[in-house]
């Protein structure tokens, strides 16, 4: 019998923890829809959103519709003659709870993530996934959802590449915007991409 072998007190202490733990972990659950990515709404610009318990709000959808048309103008200025294709969207999974959001990564992609990891971009689903990051202050989600569009865009136009031109370019076209300071979340997670970078330039890795 399980627990047999300690005391009444401690198994009821033991049965408290299990179930505090339990009712804190997540009860996210994946349907075909999330796997299939059926479940992304549509809104009037390049913009598709996946929302799980998040209040995406107006204002929100405007700036990141408006945002990732300055993004695409700017990558196809730069990288001329290339284009994203007619129907490119950009599709984001956003999530109210990092438990839900930590959930579905380990079981849609097999990845562990922690609160560091602000969010990434999925090239096979085409879907960048995030969290709120910050209750307070849930637009500086934004400049997250905007760093990580110039990864759909790239992989648009070009496909598969190298992990410096991804964050590089990431870096340099997705900028915050001035009235959008960055969070100390992106502010890190970006210094730890340079870290790396400059570890593949000594190691001769970088082209």
């Amino acid at each position: 019998m399980l627990f047999s072998n300690i005391s009444q007190f401690n198994r009821i202490a033991l049965l408290t923890i299990v179930l505090g733990i339990a009712s804190e972990s997540s009860a996210l659950e994946l349907t075909r829809e999330m796997f299939q990515g059926r479940d992304f709404k549509a809104s009037k610009g390049h913009a598709q959103f996946a929302v799980h318990e998040f209040k995406l709000d107006a204002p929100m959808v405007n700036a990141l519709n408006f945002g990732i048309a300055k993004l695409i103008k700017a990558h196809e200025t730069v990288f001329s003659p290339r284009k994203v294709g007619r129907n490119f969207n950009v599709r984001f999974r956003i999530f109210e709870k990092f438990e839900d959001y930590q959930t579905y990564s380990r079981l849609r992609y097999k990845k562990t993530v922690g609160k560091s990891i602000l969010g990434y971009f999925s090239p096979g689903a085409r879907e960048i996934v995030t969290w709120k990051q910050q209750p307070h202050l849930k637009w500086r989600l934004v400049p997250t959802l905007l760093h990580e569009s110039c990864h759909a865009i790239m992989d648009e136009m070009y496909g598969q590449l190298p992990f410096w031109m991804i964050e590089g370019s990431a870096d340099w076209f997705g900028e915050a915007p001035a009235w959008l300071l960055k969070s100390n979340g992106l502010r890190n997670d970006q210094h730890m991409r340079w870290i790396r970078l400059d570890e593949m330039r000594r190691k001769g890795q970088l082209p």
